[in-house]
Parts: structure tokens; sequence; C-alpha cells
């Protein structure tokens, strides 16, 4: 069985509603009659814009002149195409995108105020808040539990003093002469082995390390220390070993 066509006369596309095609019919929706003798859409013309032999989409232009009319309110001189703006910062070639500067600069002047960037420098100080009494400069914002900076994805303190004094080996840590993880200081820090450097700090290990007497006040000596062969690092007093040693013999 064949499809029927539209009921409008010369119409030969297929009906849809009423007898009448798509077009027809929401034609007759809008105006209440189909117009048949009347074309569905007239013929575009060119663009109103001399010298342009596109057709007209919207305002008797087309959409280039039309988008610069709503942008601008003029379309520009008769016979003539926009070309793109290169970007204003020194020896970029991009193409200009907003307030004569490319995509990139244009957000770098958003983010930090200075289309050509900030500096490594200044951004590492415009983290530094102060400089207290001892000379140490206080990073704005430590980590909650190591309390150390953070700055391009690694340590602040590592950072500043490989900038400011030398390069840091990876086999050494760098120990806080001053005490204070916040501070940046590189004058204020050491490149020293792991085992220095955690003997230098505060931790049980470091807090044992220094004890030169037991807790029954026998002195740490040479030959008052035993240290066991499977745990070298450990320290143990004789004069205590001896002492346990007699109270098990005399039960």
């Amino acid at each position: 069985m064949s499809q029927a066509t539209c009921a409008v006369p010369s119409c030969p596309r297929p009906a849809e509603k009423r007898d009448w095609c798509g077009g027809h019919y929401r034609r007759w929706q809008r105006a209440g009659d189909v117009q048949a003798d009347k074309p569905l859409r007239g013929a575009r013309q060119p663009c109103k814009v001399d010298g342009r032999d596109k057709l007209s989409r919207t305002l008797g232009l087309c959409v280039m002149h039309a988008k610069r009319f709503k942008t601008t309110g003029e379309t520009g001189p008769p016979g003539t195409v926009r070309t793109r703006k290169t970007c204003s910062v020194a020896d970029c070639e991009r193409d200009a995108r907003g307030g004569g500067l490319c995509l990139m600069h244009y957000k770098r002047r958003r983010r930090t105020g200075d289309a050509t960037g900030l500096t490594l420098e200044r951004r590492f100080f415009g983290h530094v808040i102060r400089e207290d009494e001892r000379g140490c400069w206080v990073w704005d914002k430590p980590h909650p539990e190591t309390g150390y900076g953070q700055f391009r994805s690694g340590p602040a303190h590592r950072w500043s003093y490989a900038f400011f004094r030398s390069e840091i080996p990876d086999t050494l840590d760098i120990d806080h002469l001053c005490r204070n993880r916040a501070c940046v200081n590189a004058w204020h820090m050491e490149p020293v082995p792991t085992k220095v450097n955690v003997l230098r700090g505060v931790g049980p290990a470091a807090v044992n390390a220094r004890k030169t007497h037991c807790l029954r006040g026998h002195a740490f000596t040479e030959a008052n220390i035993y240290r066991p062969p499977s745990r070298p690092g450990r320290r143990y007093c004789r004069a205590c070993i001896a002492l346990r040693s007699a109270r098990k013999s005399a039960k």
C-alpha cells in the first residue's frame, strides 16, 4: 500500500496529519491557512553587505556579518572580512581571544593579575607570610600533618635550598637547624644523611641516643654497653644485665 501524499496541490511530500505534509500542517497551525499558492520558504537573498556573495540568514545578513552586528552594532566596511589579531604579549604569536591576549595569557592574567606570569621567586615569596625574630621565613599554609610547606608539587624547604644555595643529592635529607618545620629560609637548613637527621630530632630514637646513663644511673660507656648482634643499633647496660642475672641466681 502506497503512502498518501499531501492534500495541497503540487506538493509531493507524504501526508502526516490532516492529509497535509509536516510543512503545510505547521503553517496551518500558525496562520490557520496552508497558503497553498505561496512557496513554503522564500528564496534566500545575498547578504546586504556589498561584496559578499554569501546567502543571508538573519537580518538580511550572512552569519559572519550578523554576529558582528549583534556584537558591535556595525557590520564592518563593505567587502572586508574580519581578521584575528595576535596576542599583545611580546614573542607570542597566538591569536588574540580576549582583551588583546591569547587564551593562555588571558587566563594567566585573570589568575595572577599579570599576563606574563610571575617568576618562581615571586611566587615563592608570595607564600612567605613573615620573617620572625629568629629569621625564619614562615610558610603561609604548612601541611597539617607534617608541618612542611608545599611548593611546585614538593617540599617548599627543599626547593628553597636548591634554588638559593645549591642542588641537594638524593641521598641527603634537609635538616632544619632552627627546628621550625614551617621555615623555608635556605640558610636555616643543612643537607645531612637520614640517620644524622633523625638523631638530631626530638623523636624516641633521638632521645634515646642522647641518653648518657641508664634508668639506674649507670653510665653508657663503651665498656658498659652491650649491643646484640641481631640489633646492633640498640644499647643495653651491662651493669643492669649483671644485676638481673644475680637476682635470678639468688632465687
